[in-house]
């Protein structure tokens, strides 16, 4: 009784369920359709649907999905082939007036500093967090064997679809990738791989970088992100506050203190909408110390080339010349060249010498030459030359 008694009641608390469940399973009986009105195409259709699945038929698409495979693959392997042979040709021959490395070696041996000596890895005389901002910017690719070091304001972008398209064997062109800014997440960074499989590629891969004036770097930066034809905003709210603050600073700390730009802040409530002059932006890189942003960091403390032996180190300034022998070194094919610089991501002018002159002119003497002062490993190693200081 009691067992007949809890069944009636569940019975009770589930019927609405019970019902509709039995309503759906009539109604299903009731549309279903007899077999001798079956539409006659029903037939045809599971012909067809018997020919797909015929075992045969499987069996030679899938023989064809792999000799596609195995085509793309052995295509592939010449491509890589051709690449690494035309590298070993280039290294054969005499070096190239556009590589600098040899320069760079004989600075790094002059600034070396003999307390390190006891340490053999130049790599492990780095600090932790030093080492981590070298390896996020150190892209690399397997199969081509061969590692770029991506410094920003220095044709980062046009470099790296360069990368992007080795690493599809080339069948994409660099222009392919350079229409849209790729997020760094589909590059492979070193910082991604263990620190002895890093040194491992380190050793035996082939390495290059680019290098940049800082003076027209500085100036490219301030144009690109923080002048009144900058095309984004992010770095107006990021750093607006602290531009602020740290030219306050600024100026507090000189003994006579220097010009305020007229056109400093427009807006100092609203740090997007705030317009920020040269010496604005030459004041606060000038004062960083830590946390250094990598668009205004040094190129000799993103790429450490005093501690990466780089196979081919080339001058922004000397192309086109510079970026042709650097591609020839690296062993892409003669079809692929750089892609030019995107008039979709740039509204300002290219920067020229007659450009930086005239942007050194908006500063004091003072700014100028702390300014040159926070680029001085990179005026030093990368043998360039110090502008002319403003006058007063």
């Amino acid at each position: 009784m009691a067992i007949s008694r809890v069944l009636i009641a569940r019975i009770r608390r589930y019927r609405s369920y019970l019902l509709a469940i039995a309503t759906l399973l009539l109604l299903g009986l009731m549309t279903a359709p007899s077999p001798e009105h079956t539409p006659h195409h029903t037939s045809g259709l599971t012909n067809v649907r018997s020919r797909r699945e015929d075992p045969e038929d499987v069996r030679e698409r899938k023989l064809s999905i792999v000799k596609e495979e195995m085509r793309q693959i052995a295509e592939d392997a010449e491509t890589i082939r051709k690449v690494l042979e035309r590298r070993r040709k280039f290294a054969d021959e005499p070096a190239s007036r556009y590589n600098h490395r040899q320069t760079v070696k004989k600075t790094c041996e002059r600034l070396d500093n003999p307390a390190y000596h006891r340490i053999q890895d130049p790599l492990l005389r780095l600090t932790k967090r030093k080492r981590r901002l070298l390896f996020d910017h150190l892209l690399y690719d397997d199969d081509m064997e061969v590692i770029y070091c991506a410094v920003p304001k220095i044709a980062t972008h046009n470099w790296r679809s360069v990368i992007l398209s080795m690493a599809s064997k080339f069948r994409h062109p660099p222009e392919y990738y350079n229409k849209t800014y790729a997020d760094m997440s589909v590059y492979k960074q070193l910082s991604h791989v263990d620190f002895k499989a890093a040194r491992r590629r380190l050793a035996s891969y082939y390495k290059f970088m680019i290098t940049r004036n800082p003076d027209h770097r500085v100036v490219s930066l301030y144009l690109d992100k923080f002048s009144p034809l900058a095309s984004e905003l992010t770095f107006r709210r990021m750093f607006g506050k602290r531009v602020r603050q740290r030219g306050d600073l600024w100026m507090k700390s000189q003994v006579q203190p220097g010009h305020v730009s007229p056109v400093r802040v427009e807006n100092s409530s609203n740090t997007s909408a705030a317009i920020y002059s040269y010496a604005d932006i030459a004041r606060f890189i000038a004062t960083q110390r830590e946390d250094m942003n990598e668009h205004w960091a040094q190129i000799a403390d993103i790429c450490q080339p005093c501690a990466v032996h780089y196979d081919f180190i080339g001058k922004l300034e000397e192309a086109p010349g510079s970026s042709e022998a650097m591609l020839a070194a690296i062993g892409v094919p003669d079809s692929i060249s750089l892609p030019g610089r995107s008039s979709v991501r740039y509204y300002h002018k290219k920067v020229n010498d007659a450009s930086v002159k005239e942007m050194n002119a908006q500063l004091q003497p003072s700014e100028y030459i702390a300014i040159r002062n926070h680029y001085s490993a990179d005026f030093a190693i990368f043998n360039y030359t110090y502008s002319q200081v403003p006058a007063t």
